[in-house]
């Protein structure tokens, strides 16, 4: 009994190109989640770090007995010291690296609350314009007058352990996470994902 010859049929082109565009999206797809969730990731990572930085920031007041203050900028921020001797305010960085002035980058944005009431955020540009001058002096400026504005912190930490009542909240262009930090007396800095605070 004679057996049929068997056909060894082969792909034809447009199969394989098929694939290739089925291999190519599936690829696309996995490499935008991974990116997406990177992001998401370095975006957790950075508001951590200002919430351990600020609680760190509360204790170096109170053990090294100075009164620490806040400048928070649009997509960063910074820290001041009070000179007892002078009365001004002086930019400070301390022993540590974490205190150094930290620029947020993947399009984080600061939204800063002071005692439940919205304070603006000065840019980064204007900042750097600014002059750092005590608030007795401040009071003296003509308002008028451009080049003679000056800044202060608008969170304070005291040696005394007393803080700023005050809620800064971090967002990312293009995420529908958030996170919330606070501050005060009663509960020291306290750290929020939007996951807990839709649950409260």
């Amino acid at each position: 009994m004679k057996r049929s010859p068997v056909s060894h049929r082969g792909f034809t082109l447009i199969e394989i190109m098929v694939v290739v565009v089925i291999i190519a999206i599936m690829a696309g797809a996995s490499t935008m989640m991974v990116t997406g969730r990177g992001r998401s990731a370095k975006f957790e990572k950075e508001a951590r770090r200002l919430a351990l930085v600020l609680d760190q920031l509360s204790q170096e007041a109170i053990f090294k007995y100075m009164q620490i203050g806040v400048v928070f900028e649009e997509d960063g921020y910074s820290f001041m010291v009070l000179d007892e001797e002078s009365g001004q305010w002086q930019p400070y960085s301390g022993s540590e690296k974490m205190f150094k002035p930290q620029t947020l980058k993947d399009d984080i944005k600061l939204e800063l609350n002071i005692d439940g009431a919205e304070t603006g955020i000065m840019s980064s540009s204007t900042i750097k314009e600014l002059t750092i001058i005590d608030e007795e002096e401040l009071n003296k400026v003509d308002i008028e007058t451009e080049e003679e504005k000056k800044i202060l912190p608008q969170v304070f930490m005291f040696s005394s352990g007393e803080m700023s009542d005050f809620e800064v909240t971090l967002t990312q262009k293009g995420s529908d996470d958030y996170y919330v930090i606070s501050g005060n007396l009663a509960s020291g800095i306290k750290f929020r994902t939007a996951e807990e605070l839709n649950a409260e």
